[in-house]
């Protein structure tokens, strides 16, 4: 399509092409304001949180006892292929809560 020689009017759809592309830009502009916005937020919030609770600290002691205080197993006379198994008991006789966890490894894997 060509305009005739002189004419300083744009070519039907050029307007609707520009509003759509002011359109766009400003939905992109939006959008990152946006972005910026709730990120900021949220980093500010993470950053100035404190724990607003006002519970006293508790002070106790921890104090384990396991028994037996003797070995738990033996080895002796033991083949491959054999198992042995014992019950360690674990207990806190302080006044402060306590939580643990056990767990058992060989260091000789013959």
């Amino acid at each position: 399509m060509t305009r005739p020689a002189g004419s300083t009017r744009p070519p039907r759809g050029f307007a609707h092409a520009l509003r759509r592309r002011r359109r766009t830009t400003s939905v992109l502009w939006l959008a990152i304001a946006g972005t910026i916005t709730v990120g900021g937020a949220i980093t500010l919030a993470l950053l100035t949180s404190q724990n607003s609770r006002d519970e006293p600290v508790q002070v106790g002691t921890i104090t384990l006892g396991v028994a037996p205080s003797s070995a738990l197993i033996t080895f002796s006379a033991m083949v491959p292929g054999d198992s042995v198994s014992g019950v360690l008991t674990v207990q806190n006789t302080g006044t402060g809560a306590f939580r643990y966890a056990m767990t058992g490894s060989a260091t000789d894997p013959d």
